[in-house]
């Protein structure tokens, strides 16, 4: 039987994810998804749908935030009855640390991480890469290795400050604290307030340093 190296190569499988691609975020949310639940359970998901350069839709990858968090506003974001912040070892927390402390990507300006709308718009270069669960097992995961930017304006609605809707007691509440402190004092404070840390607009426009953002109108 001839030999042929290119059919032999052909015979060879691969896993099917993507990897080793440069692609941007549209659409992201917290929730579930039946292609996830092998490997993942109930678990709330921050699942982050992917576009290539060329406008072709991939499968994203999906993060999973922990236990006691729970989908809202259709997966818009999430609440947790007794915390804000992720579990450093959840894997959403790993994607947190990568990008944020290792890429140096300034999220903050774009809002709180409970909010899923902040990733909508970021381009990374993404690779397939090899962790180890909290349960000890070995899993591949796509993640995030350099930032490319946005490719439009990232959670529309969101980060701007235009059709706010806030409560003239609220309003009143945060303009007092914005005349009595500094800027970091005053977000520090105005994150105290369930109506702001459940409010993606206002929470934006509150931890918005510019010369837009609520401090520095408020003044």
């Amino acid at each position: 039987m001839p030999k042929n190296p290119v059919n032999a190569d052909l015979w060879e499988t691969e896993s099917g994810l993507p990897n080793d691609i440069d692609a941007w975020v549209k659409g992201p949310y917290f929730g579930q998804k039946e292609e996830y639940k092998e490997v993942a359970g109930d678990a709330v998901l921050l699942i982050l749908p992917l576009v290539d350069g060329s406008g072709e839709e991939l499968r994203g990858p999906a993060y999973s935030i922990g236990g006691g968090w729970v989908p809202k506003d259709g997966g818009k974001r999430v609440e947790h009855p007794t915390r804000q912040r992720f579990v450093k070892t959840s894997m959403v927390g790993r994607l947190i640390d990568r990008v944020v402390k290792e890429l140096k990507v300034p999220m903050h300006e774009l809002g709180a991480p409970t909010s899923a709308g902040v990733w909508d718009g970021i381009g990374f270069h993404w690779m397939q890469e090899e962790h180890t669960t909290v349960s000890g097992e070995k899993r591949t995961q796509l993640m995030p290795v350099a930032y490319l930017g946005t490719k439009e304006a990232p959670a529309q609605g969101v980060v701007k400050a235009k059709g706010l809707e806030i409560a003239k007691e609220v309003e009143e509440k945060l303009a007092e604290l914005a005349k009595k402190g500094e800027y970091n004092q005053f977000v520090k404070a105005a994150l105290k307030i369930k109506e702001v840390v459940t409010n993606d607009p206002l929470l934006s426009h509150i931890t918005d340093d510019s010369g837009a953002g609520f401090w520095a109108t408020h003044r």
